[in-house]
């Protein structure tokens, strides 16, 4: 059999959260800890001893034992929030699953009766905030998985030993517990729609950067088109249509193949202009740089090209998701972030400093241009 690899930290990946709450060293206060637990309307005194219990693993710097205590608790404590808000039964029942954490953040309440929206993830979701941070801590596939990891056993106990982690854990605890009141502005990081977000606006900057340094002033202007496609600081991720993953993977994929494209050029050109500076490039390999520094504007130009349609798709459908609801502009925008991505792979692969067809990168861009020409549903974008 084989054993899964253990999480040893949680550190970088907690950071990402942590970062945007008020962590300070004097957040806590065990008397009023114990007074947001006292008044906590969604816990009977039975279970109010749990957090009675956690507040002293806290004190007596038990943290691992805080972490194992903690987690069921912060669970159960969002299913009686779900329990609450839907009118639902959430106790455990032999001929029925159990509501567990990921069903909370499913959009249908899935009853034996019928199917019917989750008032937790409304149109206006109350307590967005903590709801988002939940999700980044627990649910997202490239997050953390606190409640997974540890509860299957794949977790080094140094990796939960740590106030940090405990801090974090805790803070949210309160919030959920006083789930009525405001919880600090927070914002998805793990998110996919978060991660793509974040993927294109490394590409942009990485594709300025290329322009910046390699390019004549004259190429100044290019990026213009990317300037004016603003993305909103507020990612939404509840409440999303079903089909909507399926193209934001695409655009995530498509993001971090541009950026790679630029990375290579950036260090295929360098390596050849320190081997020039010192004499050690050979008269065919500078026919080859000074070729490649020729072609840099077209490519540049048909990067910035598919960059800016990325992210007028990406802004497109956080924003209004009916091009679902148009089965022909649907199935048109499929077949152009598809091809878009085979394109990708091969400007990548082209640029690549050991690549001895890097010429076929200038054909791509004529490829592009078709491909956008017959698949891009330009009137919704």
């Amino acid at each position: 059999m084989i054993e899964r690899p253990k999480v040893k930290d949680f550190k970088t990946s907690c950071m990402q959260v942590s970062k945007q709450l008020p962590l300070s060293t004097e957040w806590y206060d065990e008397s009023r800890c114990a007074e947001q637990v006292k008044d906590a309307d969604y816990l009977n005194d039975d279970y109010k001893e749990y957090w009675y219990r956690i507040l002293q693993y806290y004190k007596s710097k038990e943290f691992w034992k805080l972490i194992m205590l903690i987690i069921p608790q912060i669970e159960l404590i969002l299913r009686l929030i779900y329990a609450r808000a839907n009118d639902f039964d959430v106790s455990a029942k032999l001929n029925e699953y159990y509501i567990i954490m990921d069903s909370i953040f499913e959009s249908q309440v899935n009853d034996a009766e019928s199917r019917r929206q989750n008032s937790i993830l409304c149109s206006a979701v109350k307590n967005e905030d903590i709801l988002k941070c939940v999700y980044d801590l627990f649910i997202a596939p490239k997050g953390p998985r606190l409640r997974d990891k540890i509860s299957h056993g794949e977790v080094d106990i140094a990796a939960i030993n740590n106030v940090e982690l405990c801090d974090l854990l805790l803070f949210l605890s309160m919030g959920l517990l006083r789930y009525n009141f405001p919880f600090p502005k927070y914002e998805s990081v793990f998110h996919l729609n978060s991660l793509t977000k974040s993927a294109l606006c490394t590409a942009k900057q990485t594709l300025g950067k290329l322009v910046e340094k390699h390019l004549p002033e004259k190429y100044a202007n290019m990026l213009q088109a990317l300037s004016g496609n603003k993305m909103h600081n507020s990612i939404h991720i509840f409440n999303r249509s079903t089909k909507e993953p399926e193209f934001i993977l695409l655009v995530f994929k498509n993001s971090n193949l541009v950026e790679t494209t630029c990375v290579n050029y950036e260090h295929s050109i360098e390596t050849r202009l320190e081997l020039l500076a010192n004499r050690e490039l050979h008269s065919k390999r500078r026919r080859t740089l000074e070729r490649m520094i020729a072609t840099l504007p077209g490519i540049c130009k048909a990067l910035s090209e598919i960059l800016s349609c990325l992210l007028c798709i990406f802004t497109k459908l956080q924003n209004d998701d009916l091009i679902y609801d148009q089965k022909e502009a649907c199935s048109s925008l499929l077949r152009f972030l598809k091809h878009t991505l085979k394109l990708n792979e091969n400007f990548v692969k082209y640029s690549d400093l050991s690549s001895n067809e890097w010429i076929k990168a200038v054909e791509l861009c004529k490829k592009f241009t078709d491909v956008k020409s017959l698949h891009y549903p330009e009137q919704y974008f």
